[in-house]
């Protein structure tokens, strides 16, 4: 089978091919027993000619074509030959069974690149006969084009339309007719206007267009092989040469405001004219100062902005605008220092503490500029206005979180304490916060009993004078609500209030009835750890009772003194030794004599006879 390809006209000559069984097949070959022929005739519609006359364009070219006979039985014979550039004339040998009678086949004839990708193809029914029949002439083969970007119904060119002085990047797409993107797009690119900048393909459907240094406009047109076409309007600038301040600089504001007018800058080309689609850079120079705007790119008008940050501090500050290696652009603001505008209490404030002691916390203010913001800076006066306390000092300065504090230390004096703060900058009502403070007692160091004390009472009575306990703290201060427990020695006591809380001036009383048991009793107040003691007398009330201690039921000689001398104890009502009580001995009966008869009590309430002796005659004799 022969095919010519590449005449002018793009028609395919006729092409054989050769049935035989016992011998090879080959073009212009004769079988020893049966011979036919096959007759493919493929022709180009006139779009798919279109198409191949401009393949060139594209960097394609049809490199092998696959022949494939299928037989009504499903079985396939095909081949793949090569077809190098300059070949005109492919023959193609493809072994069919020998017939006698005519044998349909489908043919499909197909055309393709050094990828092995399909650019063209067509399928037909074609005949194989036998020798000795007549020749039979099969329909032609009608090859259409089925390369990439076959489906594409429109073409779009992206961006449409641009304006730049640097490289611009350009992309095609594809949709085929029910809006779907084409995957296997492919396009050549052409420009309107080549001296206005160059054109040059990336791939199957990008390109890049840059500019030859003069200003104006191209249309390219991305075209795919079936001739849809797409194109983009690129507007190309020289490139550029320097950035000029429009508006915007040698402003005034506030220390840490937003100006109120942006910079405005414009790039610029050598022919003075603006350049659009510029990056361009703005940052700030000096410490503290700041941009809404880092990097921009210029519009339509080659302009670009931003807006500036001033720095918290006052003073001037300096900005620039860069694009490339282009010379920086300096743009100068200046910044008036803020101003006080609120001044507020942070903490500190209604603290309680004992006296003389430091505050836990410290004062703590706040002062905002105008903008509602931290201001440093500011002096701000300690005043102590009540109380007897100080602050430690008596101005500080507000720091970077517009803040300043002190700290205070309670006077000695129980009681409600104030301090103002005053804000320099600010007058009346607004530039005064007050702190107000509350200084207690220290809690129990020492107890004393002031009253009550040093009594002598008659056993089983209550003292005439009440028990006063006073607590005080450690600078002297007396502590109210302090508990005092009272308590004495041997138990030999009792309270009408055993245990009881001091009043507002660290008093506590009770009143004690003492037992019957005379003597010395030790009265003790506690209140938490502090003691205190004193010591009450109870005194024993007169002689009530007199008996006998010892002396009793001695057995002597008659006329002799008794071997121990007779002795008495003398008591009260509540068994209580009488000290100093008069005892008189007297002989009652059986004669004798006493010596030192009358006598007084010892401090155990005893008194002795110096000596005791029995009369003459034996019996018994009584004292």
């Amino acid at each position: 089978m022969g095919l010519r390809l590449r005449v002018a006209c793009l028609l395919a000559l006729v092409a054989a091919a050769v049935t035989c069984t016992d011998a090879p097949t080959g073009l212009h070959e004769t079988a020893t027993r049966l011979q036919g022929h096959l007759t493919l005739s493929p022709s180009f519609s006139a779009a798919a000619a279109s198409v191949y006359r401009g393949l060139g364009a594209f960097g394609v070219e049809v490199t092998e074509v696959h022949v494939r006979l299928t037989a009504v039985t499903g079985s396939t014979r095909d081949t793949t030959i090569s077809f190098p550039p300059g070949q005109d004339t492919l023959v193609v040998d493809i072994p069919i069974p020998p017939s006698e009678n005519d044998q349909p086949f489908t043919a499909l004839l197909e055309l393709r690149n050094d990828q092995h990708v399909v650019l063209f193809s067509g399928t037909q029914t074609v005949i194989a006969r036998s020798a000795t029949l007549p020749r039979f002439s099969s329909p032609a083969v009608l090859i259409q084009y089925t390369g990439p970007g076959t489906k594409a119904k429109t073409v779009t060119v992206s961006p449409p339309d641009t304006t730049g002085a640097a490289t611009i990047p350009l992309r095609a797409s594809a949709v085929d007719s029910s809006g779907d993107a084409v995957a296997d797009l492919l396009v050549r690119w052409t420009t309107s206007d080549a001296t206005i900048a160059t054109l040059t393909p990336t791939s199957s459907v990008t390109a890049t267009v840059a500019g030859l240094g003069r200003r104006g406009s191209a249309t390219i047109s991305a075209i795919t092989p079936s001739g849809i076409t797409g194109s983009a309007r690129v507007t190309v600038v020289p490139p550029p040469a320097r950035v000029v301040l429009i508006s915007g600089g040698a402003q005034t504001g506030i220390a840490g405001s937003v100006l109120a007018l942006p910079v405005v800058v414009e790039v610029q080309a050598t022919d003075n004219l603006p350049v659009p689609g510029t990056p361009v850079t703005f940052r700030a120079v000096t410490a503290g100062g700041n941009v809404t705007t880092a990097s921009a790119v210029t519009d339509a008008q080659g302009r670009a902005s931003s807006t500036m940050s001033l720095g918290r501090a006052g003073g001037t500050y300096q900005y620039e605008v860069t694009s490339g290696a282009l010379t920086p652009l300096s743009v100068s603001e200046v910044a008036t220092a803020p101003t006080p505008s609120a001044f507020s209490l942070v903490s500190g404030d209604q603290q309680v503490d004992s006296v003389g002691r430091s505050l836990t916390l410290p004062l703590v203010v706040s002062v905002l500029d105008q903008f509602g913001r931290s201001l440093s800076g500011t002096v701000v006066t300690w005043t102590t206005m009540s109380g007897t306390g100080a602050a430690s000092s008596a101005s500080t300065t507000t720091g970077s979180d517009g803040r300043a504090s002190t700290t205070y230390r309670l006077g000695n004096a129980v009681g409600t304490e104030t301090v103002n703060a005053t804000a320099a900058g600010l007058t009346g009502g607004a530039g005064t916060v007050s702190f107000t403070m509350r200084a207690i007692s220290r809690g129990a160091a020492a107890v004393a009993i002031i009253a009550g004390g040093d009594q002598s009472v008659a056993p089983g009575t209550t003292a005439p004078t009440p028990l006063v306990a006073q607590v005080v703290d450690a600078i002297g201060n007396p502590v109210a609500n302090a508990s005092v427990t009272w308590s004495a020695a041997a138990g030999n006591a009792s309270f009408s209030a055993a245990s009881s809380l001091t009043d507002a001036t660290g008093y506590v009383a009770t009143r004690i009835t003492l037992g019957s048991t005379a003597g010395p009793v030790v009265v003790t107040a506690r209140a938490g750890a502090p003691t205190a003691s004193t010591t009450l007398n109870v005194v024993a009330g007169p002689a009530a009772i007199l008996s006998r201690v010892s002396g009793d039921a001695q057995t002597a000689h008659a006329g002799t003194s008794v071997a121990v001398a007779p002795s008495v104890i003398v008591t009260d009502v509540g068994g209580n030794p009488v000290q100093g009580a008069a005892v008189t001995f007297a002989v009652s009966s059986g004669g004798g004599s006493a010596t030192a008869a009358t006598t007084s009590t010892n401090a155990a309430g005893v008194a002795t006879v110096g000596s005791w002796t029995l009369g003459t005659l034996a019996g018994t004799n009584t004292l």
